[in-house]
């Protein structure tokens, strides 16, 4: 029977004589080989360096010799006047800081508030925590940071993240921990981080907040624990567990409990009020500091500081305005105040307007000519081009560019509020009858308030069902948040026991506004209502 798909055994015997036999090769013919090839088999091994030949290198010198043109201006690349200055107002610049190296440029009184909160709990070992808001730009983080730096670089010695700080006459053993809760994924990570930063750990270990409890009351590794939470509304969720756990271990209410000094950061003016009411209910207060938007005269001094930094560092006469004249800075200063205070949009405006004039100052003299100018002989920014930039800046349609980033019901608070403000005007000189705390009527005039803004809205703004009217919880959320933007100013910079009595105004005009909804009837029906 004939085999299928299979060799018969002679024809299996001819193929195996047919192979070539294997050959005995020398030594020298294998090196001749391996030396033919272009990446000879060898066992890797890590190296401490490329090695390069020296007549490799001098190839390679010349392959990455570029020249120059013959004709060719070569152009300075030291930098210009316009450069250094340019330097000392970018955004992510060294804050500066008066002659003691831990206050900032018109933050003394809010650096005295927190260097006395943490001086006086340091000295009694007390256990306690501070709530720092403000709107962006405002400089919360920055002047917390440099009075802990300040604090760090003159302790006496260092262990880790553990400092000993001379407070009242005696040593304090005190570790810092900064957090910046935007890095954050979850809530319950914030005590695996404080505990590494401690412990100085490298692992990456899940840990309780019981744990974390017994390492900030152990004694033995430091007196106490100051834990900054910078960006502190990122750990808010459902059922502020965390936050509540944190603040009560600063509270002193425990006795031989953590010992605690908690700092949180965040932009919302009342945000443990507003996310975290189980505080009070347990008799638990933190202080509270505020940062208000940085005005005219407080910007202007932040931007006459680095134009006399400018001036030291070039051996400068210090009583001259270098590079911009004085009338611009004082247009710079009150534009930016007027409109969010935010200090790092004084120093966008600065910068740009000194690569404006660098550019057209280079267009209009030669190259040597640029080369020698200096502080005093360079042409100064004016008050004509700070105002263009401004515009460039803020732009005639502040509204739109604001507006940009809410949704439909900030949009509709927002327009309430300037509709409301509208009638307000409308019965500008109109006085209401008011019950006094003795039960006597008195008269007052008609203001813009918190409450009257809401009873306003509940009454004409009449939304479809779908989106139905905010209770007054919500309302109130959402204007904080149009307050944090910038968009909405609340409160008259003093506190007051009844929220709802503070004063609200819009940050943005009516005219910005009815452009910025010009593409929305909705919108504009709101804010033109009778």
């Amino acid at each position: 029977m004939k085999r299928i798909g299979l060799l018969s055994p002679e024809s299996e015997r001819k193929r195996h004589h047919a192979r070539k036999p294997l050959e005995v090769v020398s030594d020298d013919q294998l090196n001749r080989a391996i030396t033919g090839l272009a990446s000879p088999p060898v066992t890797p091994e890590k190296g401490n360096g490329v090695h390069v030949s020296q007549s490799e290198l001098g190839k390679a010198k010349r392959r990455l010799d570029f020249t120059i043109a013959e004709g060719t201006v070569e152009r300075n690349t030291t930098g210009s006047v316009y450069s250094l200055g340019k330097s000392l107002f970018l955004r992510g610049s060294e804050c500066d800081k008066m002659d003691d190296q831990k206050t900032l440029v018109s933050r003394q009184q809010e650096c005295d508030h927190l260097q006395s909160f943490i001086e006086t709990n340091l000295a009694k070992n007390n256990s306690a925590s501070i709530y720092i808001s403000g709107p962006p730009g405002t400089g919360k983080t920055a002047q917390t940071m440099s009075l802990l730096d300040w604090y760090t670089d003159n302790a006496k010695s260092q262990r880790g993240s553990i400092y000993d700080v001379q407070i009242a006459g005696r040593i304090s053993r005190v570790s810092v921990v900064k957090v910046n809760c935007m890095a954050v994924a979850r809530p319950e990570d914030v005590y695996r981080i404080i505990h590494r930063e401690i412990s100085q750990s490298s692992k990456r270990q899940k840990l309780d907040s019981e744990t974390l409890s017994k390492v900030l009351a152990d004694k033995s590794i430091c007196d106490m624990n100051i834990v900054v939470l910078d960006e502190l509304d990122n750990l808010v969720n459902k059922n502020q567990q965390v936050l509540f756990e944190l603040f009560t271990w600063a509270s002193n209410h425990q006795q031989g409990g953590p010992n605690l000094l908690l700092i949180g950061i965040a932009n919302a003016l009342d945000l443990t009020d507003r996310f975290l009411p189980r505080l009070k209910n347990n008799q638990i207060n933190p202080e509270v500091l505020a940062f208000m938007p940085y005005t005219a005269e407080q910007t202007k001094e932040v931007i006459m500081n680095k134009l006399r930094i400018l001036q030291k560092m070039t051996g400068g006469d210090l009583d001259a305005i270098p590079l911009i004249q004085p009338v611009a800075i004082t247009l710079c200063s009150k534009k930016v105040a007027s409109n969010t205070g935010d200090i790092r949009k004084a120093l966008d405006i600065i910068h740009r307007s000194l690569d404006v004039i660098e550019e057209t100052t280079r267009s209009k003299v030669t190259q040597s000519e640029f080369d020698s100018l200096t502080l005093e002989s360079a042409p100064k920014v004016n008050i004509g081009l700070v105002a263009k930039v401004c515009n460039s800046i803020f732009g005639v349609n502040v509204g739109s560019t604001k507006l940009s980033g809410y949704n439909l019901q900030h949009k509709l608070v927002l327009c309430a509020l300037a509709n409301y403000e509208s009638h307000l005007l409308e019965s500008k000189g109109k006085i209401t009858t008011v019950t006094g705390s003795g039960g006597s009527p008195r008269r007052k005039r008609l203001s813009s308030t918190v409450n009257g803004l809401y009873e306003f809205y509940t009454k004409h703004v009449n939304t479809d069902k779908l989106m139905g009217t905010l209770k007054r919880g919500e309302f109130i959320e959402i204007l904080n948040s149009l307050e944090s933007s910038g968009s909405v100013t609340i409160g008259s910079g003093t506190q007051t026991l009844d929220y709802g009595q503070s004063p609200v105004s819009c940050s943005i005009s009516r005219k910005e506004l009815l452009e910025a909804v010009s593409d929305n009837a909705l919108l504009q029906k709101v804010i033109t209502k009778d």
